[in-house]
């Protein structure tokens, strides 16, 4: 009796350290998480694992209450990490996605309690959807625009390990694979979650990194453009002393160079509060929303007509991106107008299948062959030298890189005479879902 009563403590002890370590290790986990798709894996995980560690209280053959705990914390987590690699948003219709298979395992967890239906059985369509959300988390970090290094092939291997397990649970009915399950459960649990610790950790210092490359482009820059009006300004006040005759006409000059300066300030202003609150991670986002949004801008601010931006594009595209791609498209569209473009086009076309290209055409009779090789070179890094190029090329080649698309510049052409020119965007899509 006594041993019986010690083996239940020490049961008891196991499964409260084991909870600790979830909770303790997902609040880990979690701080690195930076954009919604992480912060969904993290939770999904964790809250597997509290219904992994519900099953060493089990004891028997049959369905118990334990199980339709274990069961549901399982449920709820796969659920949440499908959320995440397919971008669920936020709505009703989501949450209706969690608690319609929530409440249906719970009245099957009462079916399961009433006729005595055996585990194997009862897990096995949780069993299913786990293996399909690890499967659709490989495929996430399989994406061709994810880097793979050891890190995320060792998330591979764990969610591997862990869909393969739950699929195999209901075998049990027919062959011993109890054993199996139960040392490869937790491993691809434990494996899934330090690989995720750790892809996180690199994730932001990458992050980290590209931030401080364009704050070194940008400051370089702005202290080039803002030191050449100041300058500018000054002149034309030294000129106002020096020429009374020509007083008016010259303090409009240094009235436009002043107001050029608050003007460049404000961008300024705008385009760091842009880098603070978006974090250069690819997600899902809408492409037709972006697009809409920027031409409304652009209309607003440059006082155009409607048929000035002329767009072409499927406002169903999801592509991988973030919101600094608004900012590109933006510095696009607005250095097209700033340098006398008449009209600008839109359009997009399927690259292959994972893939699309952004076309933002202008009339606004091209650039110089320094800076079509300057946008047109690599992107493996954040130059932070562009002699002879103007703040809006650099802007436009670093928000490019932070915005996770390939970018080719060409001229656009009539009649063998150069126009204008042709920015070309290439995106990852986003794999179309009934969700």
């Amino acid at each position: 009796m006594q041993g019986t009563m010690f083996s239940d403590v020490i049961l008891f002890v196991l499964f409260e350290l084991a909870f600790i370590f979830v909770i303790f290790f997902a609040t880990g986990i979690y701080r690195y998480a930076q954009i919604p798709r992480f912060r969904l894996w993290v939770i999904g995980w964790a809250v597997s694992c509290g219904g992994a560690v519900m099953e060493i209280l089990r004891n028997a053959f049959h369905v118990e209450p334990v199980d339709i705990f274990a069961s549901l914390g399982m449920l709820i987590g796969a659920l949440l990490i499908i959320a995440g690699t397919k971008g669920w948003a936020r709505s009703m219709r989501t949450i209706l996605y969690f608690v319609i298979p929530a409440c249906g395992y719970i009245v099957f967890g009462i079916v399961g309690l009433v006729f005595l239906i055996r585990h194997e059985a009862f897990f096995g369509p949780v069993g299913l959807l786990v293996a399909y959300a690890c499967a659709s988390s490989i495929w996430e970090v399989l994406r061709p625009e994810v880097q793979i290094d050891s890190i995320a092939w060792w998330a591979i291997i764990g969610f591997a390990l862990w869909g393969f397990s739950s699929l195999i649970v209901p075998l049990g009915l027919f062959i011993p694979v109890h054993a199996l399950v139960i040392v490869l459960h937790p491993t691809g649990l434990v494996i899934t979650g330090v690989s995720l610790y750790v892809l996180l950790m690199s994730n932001m210092s990458r992050n980290q990194r590209a931030q401080y490359h364009l704050s070194q482009v940008m400051t370089g820059v702005v202290q080039h453009d803002i030191r050449n009006l100041i300058h500018i300004a000054s002149t034309a006040l030294e000129t106002v002393r020096a020429t009374t005759p020509e007083i008016d006409e010259t303090l409009s000059i240094a009235e436009k160079a002043l107001e050029d300066i608050t003007e460049f300030t404000e961008e300024m202003k705008r385009i760091s509060s842009a880098l603070i609150r978006f974090e250069p991670s690819l997600v899902p986002t809408q492409l037709g929303e972006v697009v809409e949004n920027v031409k409304r801008r652009v209309l607003a601010e440059h006082g155009l007509e409607s048929d000035c931006v002329k767009v072409n594009i499927d406002d169903n595209q999801v592509i991988y991106s973030n919101g600094l791609v608004k900012e590109l498209l933006w510095n696009i569209a607005d250095n097209a107008f700033r340098h006398g473009s008449q009209d600008l086009s839109i359009s997009s076309s399927l690259t292959s299948g994972s893939s699309m290209t952004l076309t933002l055409s202008d009339t606004a009779a091209g650039l110089s062959s320094r800076i079509k090789d300057y946008l047109n070179a690599p992107a493996s890094d954040l130059d932070t030298k562009a002699p002879g190029v103007g703040f809006g090329i650099v802007l436009i080649r670093a928000l490019t890189v932070l915005s996770g698309c390939g970018l080719r510049v060409a001229d656009q052409c009539r009649d063998s005479l150069v126009i204008g020119t042709t920015f070309s965007l290439v995106f990852s899509m986003v794999e179309k879902t009934s969700c």
